[in-house]
């Protein structure tokens, strides 16, 4: 599907913009985002998800709601026209966060 990055192990090459992703496999769970003034496509990412093993991983959200925080640190701000239109981060209704539990 279009929000695919790899599914069952074939990557899929999408728009090209800024992106985040996520993939899993076992213990092991990949979340990549485009940097911040760059742009990317799915197969770009793709050979990431396959270092580790993992054959489907889906692609979130883009443009200028492409952020990835981790410990409350911004890691990708908005830049040029994005960060004009959107600011540092553009409000996102809809989040996948990740706690990490003993």
């Amino acid at each position: 599907s279009s929000t695919s990055i790899i599914k069952n192990n074939v990557c899929n090459t999408g728009s090209t913009d800024r992106w985040s992703s996520v993939g899993a496999i076992d213990s092991i769970m990949v979340m990549v985002s485009t940097a911040s003034s760059k742009e990317s496509n799915s197969a770009d990412f793709c050979n990431i998800y396959r270092a580790f093993g993992i054959t489907n991983a889906l692609r979130l959200d883009g443009g200028g709601s492409t952020g990835m925080i981790i410990n409350n640190q911004l890691l990708n701000p908005n830049t040029g026209s994005k960060r004009v239109i959107f600011g540092e981060m553009r409000y996102i209704p809809y989040a996948l966060k990740i706690y990490y539990r003993n």
